[in-house]
């Protein structure tokens, strides 16, 4: 059993993660990273003589799985009231994203949650997201939101605590074919978003990218959707607008153009865009970006 304490430890980039994943394709490297949360203890129960498939029920599925009440555990140990955090934690991993929704969720009003929803924010386990447009305004904003930082607890709260009877009475093995794997498209979408900003950085690091003094988060007013939600980069003289596609089909040019139309700019200001996609992209996509000197394209097998 691994020590609990462990999942409040600095979790690793993407990229470090990959030699330990070599086995497993480019999409299932993500979700293992994302289903472990990047944690090296909780990655060494991977084992890659296995399937992608085999690994989650090793993990999570099983009777007898390593990570099959992780969470439950984690509260117990670390909290006074473990059953509030855990209702704040189950309601945000769900859907509830802004402060009012969570309190609705838990049956709190907004003043009680948000003390709470503080605690989980100072402990590392909740992600409070501001438009970068916001963030200095030092002030609770509407477009406010939450989501889980670990992504392995959003993982545990969505697939595994609803069907925690079911897996002690030896059902996982079909949860994981009938409930989880066709769900994890929508589950990634936010993972892929880490994962996208996390390579930004790397990419500054290696010298190709704008060296961008500024980097955060936007999204339209009242949306924070997982796919609503875009990444900003700002310098002195320029903004950076990318959009992270977690799809089954190649990324064509209309998406392109509509990143493009929703954050034009009219005052002067040297604007790039930039989009990540899990499959890639067209061919007729690839030449517009080649025309387009503001339009860079990245897919996810060049993550390394």
């Amino acid at each position: 059993k691994l020590p609990l304490s462990q999942i409040f430890l600095q979790s690793l980039n993407y990229e470090d993660v990959l030699p330990c994943l070599i086995p497993f394709s480019n999409e299932e490297k993500v979700l293992l990273y994302g289903v472990t949360g990047g944690k090296p203890g909780y990655l060494q129960l991977i084992d890659s003589t296995l399937s992608f498939k085999d690994n989650l029920y090793n993990l999570f599925f099983s009777p007898t799985a390593s990570l099959l009440h992780v969470a439950e555990q984690l509260l117990v140990l670390n909290f006074r009231q473990p059953h509030i955090y855990h209702a704040i934690l189950c309601s945000v991993a769900c859907g509830a994203i802004h402060m009012k929704e969570i309190a609705e969720a838990v049956g709190m009003p907004n003043n009680k949650t948000s003390k709470y929803v503080g605690v989980l924010v100072e402990k590392g386990l909740l992600k409070k997201l501001v438009p970068l447009v916001e963030a200095k305004l030092g002030k609770q904003q509407k477009t406010t939101c939450y989501i889980l930082a670990d992504s392995m607890l959003t993982f545990w709260y969505r697939f595994v605590y609803p069907f925690l009877s079911s897996i002690a009475m030896g059902c996982g093995n079909y949860l994981l074919r009938t409930k989880v794997l066709p769900a994890l498209d929508d589950y990634a979408k936010v993972l892929f978003l880490e994962i996208c900003r996390q390579y930004c950085f790397t990419l500054r690091e290696r010298g190709d990218f704008h060296k961008f003094m500024q980097f955060g988060y936007l999204w339209p007013k009242d949306n924070c959707a997982a796919e609503q939600i875009r990444l900003i980069a700002y310098d002195k003289n320029s903004a950076g607008f990318m959009q992270c596609v977690w799809e089954k089909s190649k990324v064509d040019v209309p998406l392109i153009k509509q990143l493009q139309r929703e954050y034009a700019d009219k005052t002067g200001r040297s604007n790039y865009y930039i989009v990540f996609s899990r499959r890639g992209f067209t061919d007729r996509a690839l030449g517009y970006a080649a025309r387009t000197k503001e339009v860079r394209l990245v897919s996810l097998f060049y993550f390394k």
